[in-house]
């Protein structure tokens, strides 16, 4: 009988259990083996033949099931590499490199909380093992528990005092902190180490447009997004660096690549609008914030924004209604402040409503002696920092 799998010439123990499980293919045995082999040679095709295999004979075997978890990781199938993690937990295997590739798993599947659950308990058991702590410190990170995480980081570190990728997370979260100063001395570490480091580059980006360094930060936030094109967070960023220097089509550029990636992301499309608005483009405007408003109905700043757009078409009564929800929910609501003076300046008149906005934003408005403009980049800001995860 021909074999299933084709030999190489070298007739590898690889290729000699294929063949043994063309005659034998429910061996629960072999097909552990086999698997085991697959991925000491990288052998995917072979790899999948085994697991088609091993699902028909009904394997479930905890063994099978951890070397399946580790077959499914290499191929970057999370989904897969979870449930043969969860599956060979559930059953009492608890071996150190199951937990950890389980957790891995999650990480990258979003499970944020069960990756932590899992992951702590870890680290805290093998604290030399710096990428578990990095990963656990992510995890902690997209849930919004930044103070937690620093003591893995500082782990991770300890193990490895100069991991990149453990400084360039630390970098971020000090920076989330507000602890600016050393994020950036963070980031520039881990820079040093890898010049591509994605959280230390966001991290020296964002400090650096809070030091009003919009060039600077511009340059390092190119670099992220090229060699992290699927970094929606840097390409937000960008777009503030464009925003700031008015350049409307390379803020609509780079918004419109961060929300191809970050979708929820209410603060980029909140941008987007405002090129919109600044252009007279009150169609596309109020399209964009609708789309902030089906992500979050009660945010203040997407009530404004259309009580700015229906200032700008002349809509006095719908204007003044969205004025009133968005000051219900923000009292401090800049964009409802800025429909109030487009309402006060036009009168109702709908005409000339481009050349309107860019003078209302140029007026100075309160007694921090800021221009509307400098409160829209602001609120820019504030809707980016810390909301969203590359």
């Amino acid at each position: 009988m021909a074999s299933a799998f084709p030999a190489s010439p070298d007739r590898s123990r690889l290729d000699r259990l294929l063949g043994y499980l063309d005659a034998d293919p429910a061996n629960p045995a072999l097909l552990t083996d086999a698997l085991q082999e697959a991925i000491a040679a990288e052998n995917l095709d072979a790899g999948d033949r085994i697991l088609s295999l091993a699902a028909r004979a009904n394997v479930t075997s905890t063994g099978f099931q951890a070397h399946a978890l580790h077959f499914c990781l290499l191929k970057t199938d999370y989904e897969a590499a979870a449930a043969y993690g969860d599956s060979a937990l559930a059953q009492g295997l608890h071996h150190p490199a199951v937990v950890f590739n389980t957790g891995f798993a999650r990480f990258y599947l979003q499970r944020f909380a069960d990756c932590a659950a899992l992951m702590l308990p870890y680290c805290a058991a093998n604290p030399a093992h710096a990428a578990a702590a990095v990963i656990a410190a992510r995890a902690l990170h997209h849930l919004d528990r930044e103070e937690e995480a620093l003591p893995l980081l500082e782990q991770a570190l300890a193990a490895e005092p100069e991991l990149p990728e453990a400084l360039g997370v630390k970098a971020l979260l000090l920076y989330e902190l507000d602890r600016n100063a050393e994020a950036l001395v963070c980031a520039d570490m881990a820079l040093a180490g890898d010049a591509d480091q994605l959280d230390a580059l966001l991290a020296k980006g964002e400090v650096l447009l809070e030091q009003d360094q919009p060039d600077y930060a511009a340059m390092i936030l190119q670099h992220l997004v090229d060699k992290h094109p699927t970094c929606g967070r840097g390409w937000s960023d960008l777009a503030q660096c464009a925003f700031l220097a008015m350049d409307l089509p390379e803020v609509e550029r780079c918004v419109r690549h961060g929300v191809e990636f970050m979708p929820e992301h209410i603060g980029s499309w909140h941008l987007l609008a405002w090129v919109h608005i600044l252009k007279g483009e009150t169609g596309q405007a109020r399209e964009v914030l609708q789309r902030s408003y089906a992500l979050d109905r009660n945010f203040a700043e997407t009530h404004g924004g259309l009580a700015v757009v229906d200032a700008m078409e002349g809509l006095t009564a719908e204007a003044e209604l969205g004025i009133r929800r968005a000051l219900k929910l923000d009292a401090g609501c800049m964009s409802a402040q800025f429909a109030r003076l487009l309402l006060l300046k036009q009168g109702g008149d709908a005409v000339g409503a481009e050349a309107l906005v860019k003078e209302v934003l140029e007026q100075p408005f309160g007694e921090s002696g800021e221009t509307l403009f400098d409160l829209v980049v602001k609120q820019a800001r504030l809707m980016s920092e810390g909301k969203t995860r590359h």
